[in-house]
């Protein structure tokens, strides 16, 4: 929830502090996600969506949000404007191959943006 009114011009992208301060532990880190109803009724995105805060960091949590639509917005004490999960990365290795034919094959293969429907 916004802990400030922030007014968020057509367009344009701010920062809205949540007033939280957590101590995330080691391994993990936070995401912070748009909330699926404040996008389509307002026009509301996250702009590095997904956001993610790394344990280290001890400042307040905030949202980075972009005004998509054409009408300035305002963004009220306690709106609920996005949310976060606490997420622990699984760890592995890369593994560097000499070239990518060194990879396995699958039935897409190089197929990229729109090829599976």
């Amino acid at each position: 929830s916004a802990s400030n009114a922030v007014v968020i011009p057509a367009g344009e992208t701010r920062l809205v502090p949540t007033g939280l301060y957590m101590e995330i532990p080691e391994g993990y880190e936070i995401l912070v996600f748009p909330r699926s109803g404040v996008s389509i009724k307002t026009g509301l995105r996250i702009a590095n969506s997904v956001g993610k805060i790394d344990h280290d960091y001890r400042g307040q949590i905030c949202a980075i949000v972009w005004n998509t639509s054409s009408l300035d917005y305002m963004i009220n004490v306690g709106e609920k404007i996005a949310q976060i999960t606490l997420y622990q990365p699984p760890k592995f290795e890369w593994e560097s191959v000499p070239s990518r034919e060194e990879l396995s094959t699958t039935g897409r293969g190089t197929a990229g943006f729109g090829s599976t429907g």
